[in-house]
Protein backbone atom coordinates (compact mmCIF):
# COMPACT_ATOMS: atom_id res chain seq x y z
CA UNK A 1 0.00 0.00 0.00
CA UNK A 2 1.37 3.43 -0.90
CA UNK A 3 1.18 6.44 1.42
CA UNK A 4 -1.57 8.72 0.85
CA UNK A 5 -1.06 12.34 2.37
CA UNK A 6 -3.42 12.90 5.15
CA UNK A 7 -4.23 9.76 5.72
CA UNK A 8 -3.08 8.49 9.34
CA UNK A 9 -1.11 4.98 8.47
CA UNK A 10 0.64 2.26 10.82
CA UNK A 11 3.02 -0.29 10.16
CA UNK A 12 1.31 -3.83 10.67
CA UNK A 13 3.04 -7.23 10.69
CA UNK A 14 2.39 -9.55 7.69
CA UNK A 15 2.08 -13.20 8.13
CA UNK A 16 5.16 -13.61 6.20
CA UNK A 17 8.28 -13.41 7.97
CA UNK A 18 9.94 -10.23 7.63
CA UNK A 19 7.55 -8.34 5.85
CA UNK A 20 5.24 -5.45 6.63
CA UNK A 21 2.48 -3.45 5.05
CA UNK A 22 0.68 0.16 5.63
CA UNK A 23 -2.48 0.05 7.11
CA UNK A 24 -4.59 2.76 7.07
CA UNK A 25 -5.83 3.67 10.64
CA UNK A 26 -9.50 3.72 10.36
CA UNK A 27 -9.05 0.30 8.87
CA UNK A 28 -7.48 -1.05 11.65
CA UNK A 29 -9.30 -3.53 13.98
CA UNK A 30 -8.02 -2.09 17.04
CA UNK A 31 -8.94 1.63 15.62
CA UNK A 32 -12.09 2.95 16.44
CA UNK A 33 -13.67 4.82 13.58
CA UNK A 34 -15.47 7.66 15.94
CA UNK A 35 -14.11 10.83 14.37
CA UNK A 36 -14.33 12.27 17.86
CA UNK A 37 -11.88 9.76 19.20
CA UNK A 38 -9.85 8.69 15.98
CA UNK A 39 -6.88 10.61 14.49
CA UNK A 40 -9.63 12.51 11.95
CA UNK A 41 -10.49 14.58 15.16
CA UNK A 42 -6.61 15.92 15.15
CA UNK A 43 -6.74 17.05 11.77
CA UNK A 44 -7.42 21.14 12.55
CA UNK A 45 -3.95 20.19 15.04
CA UNK A 46 -2.37 18.95 12.79
CA UNK A 47 -3.18 21.53 10.09
CA UNK A 48 -2.17 24.25 12.25
CA UNK A 49 0.86 22.56 14.00
CA UNK A 50 2.68 20.79 11.72
CA UNK A 51 5.44 18.33 13.09
CA UNK A 52 9.29 19.84 12.73
CA UNK A 53 11.18 17.36 10.93
CA UNK A 54 14.40 17.43 12.84
CA UNK A 55 12.92 18.66 16.32
CA UNK A 56 9.39 17.48 16.03
CA UNK A 57 8.60 20.64 17.64
CA UNK A 58 4.86 22.07 16.79
CA UNK A 59 4.83 25.58 16.21
CA UNK A 60 1.88 27.19 14.82
CA UNK A 61 1.51 28.30 10.89
CA UNK A 62 -0.05 31.20 11.91
CA UNK A 63 1.61 32.60 15.15
CA UNK A 64 4.73 31.39 13.85
CA UNK A 65 5.61 33.95 10.95
CA UNK A 66 4.09 36.74 13.15
CA UNK A 67 6.31 36.44 15.70
CA UNK A 68 10.00 36.03 13.24
CA UNK A 69 8.32 38.84 11.73
CA UNK A 70 8.58 40.87 15.07
CA UNK A 71 11.59 43.14 15.38
CA UNK A 72 10.60 43.77 19.24
CA UNK A 73 9.96 40.32 20.55
CA UNK A 74 9.18 41.95 23.89
CA UNK A 75 6.16 43.33 21.73
CA UNK A 76 4.26 39.68 21.52
CA UNK A 77 1.71 39.09 24.29
CA UNK A 78 3.13 36.99 27.22
CA UNK A 79 0.14 34.82 26.88
CA UNK A 80 0.37 33.72 23.84
CA UNK A 81 2.09 30.07 23.60
CA UNK A 82 3.01 29.32 19.98
CA UNK A 83 5.30 26.69 20.25
CA UNK A 84 5.06 23.15 21.47
CA UNK A 85 6.65 20.35 22.24
CA UNK A 86 6.30 16.84 20.31
CA UNK A 87 4.58 15.46 23.12
CA UNK A 88 2.16 17.94 24.34
CA UNK A 89 -1.48 16.83 23.76
CA UNK A 90 -3.46 17.80 21.32
CA UNK A 91 -5.55 19.49 23.77
CA UNK A 92 -3.06 22.78 24.77
CA UNK A 93 -2.69 23.04 20.81
CA UNK A 94 -6.78 22.89 20.29
CA UNK A 95 -6.48 25.49 23.22
CA UNK A 96 -4.33 27.81 21.38
CA UNK A 97 -6.11 27.41 18.23
CA UNK A 98 -9.59 28.50 20.03
CA UNK A 99 -8.24 31.34 21.94
CA UNK A 100 -6.58 33.01 19.03
CA UNK A 101 -7.51 31.22 15.28
CA UNK A 102 -11.09 30.06 16.41
CA UNK A 103 -12.36 31.36 12.95
CA UNK A 104 -9.67 29.94 10.86
CA UNK A 105 -10.20 26.40 12.46
CA UNK A 106 -14.04 26.90 11.43
CA UNK A 107 -13.16 27.81 7.86
CA UNK A 108 -10.51 25.09 7.04
CA UNK A 109 -12.81 22.74 8.97
CA UNK A 110 -15.77 23.60 6.55
CA UNK A 111 -13.62 23.54 3.91
CA UNK A 112 -12.10 19.77 4.29
CA UNK A 113 -15.11 18.11 5.89
CA UNK A 114 -13.25 18.10 9.39
CA UNK A 115 -14.89 17.67 12.75
CA UNK A 116 -15.54 20.88 14.47
CA UNK A 117 -13.91 19.48 17.95
CA UNK A 118 -13.54 23.62 19.64
CA UNK A 119 -15.06 23.31 22.29
CA UNK A 120 -16.98 27.37 22.04
CA UNK A 121 -18.36 25.82 19.03
CA UNK A 122 -22.13 25.73 17.76
CA UNK A 123 -23.38 25.44 14.73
Amino acid sequence: MTRTPGVPTEVVATPSPGTSTLVPVASHPTQSTDSRSSSRAANDVNHFFPRRLKTDQRICIVCGPQYDALINKSEWPKNKTFSFGPTTATGNMRRHLEKWHSKAVEKISLERGWPIVLAGYKE
